[in-house]
């Protein structure tokens, strides 16, 4: 999975990174992601200037018993997305 999540993030296919993370747990018997699952969806988002998605992510992976976000990733996916709310604040 994390392969195929890793080729969506280069092409800029940050839907579908983030549906195959979401689609693990359906899986039967259901897939944990891991960190590295997680990071590479979040790059996914981040690629593809999608900061709101990313810190859905973020939020995510910190209510996942098992998984703890790294630091330095967490503060830019904020920074990111406090960049893009700049951005389209009206002047």
């Amino acid at each position: 999975f994390n392969a195929v999540i890793a080729a969506c993030g280069n092409a800029l296919q940050w839907r579908r990174a983030v549906d195959i993370l979401k689609a693990m747990g359906k899986l039967d018997p259901p897939l944990r992601p891991n960190v590295a699952t997680y990071n590479l969806a979040i790059s996914a988002c981040e690629k593809a200037g999608r900061w709101r998605e990313a810190l859905v992510l973020l939020r995510s992976m910190r209510m996942d018993a098992n998984v703890t976000p790294l630091v330095h990733r967490d503060f830019r996916v904020r920074e990111g997305a406090l960049a893009a709310e700049g951005a389209a604040a009206p002047r």
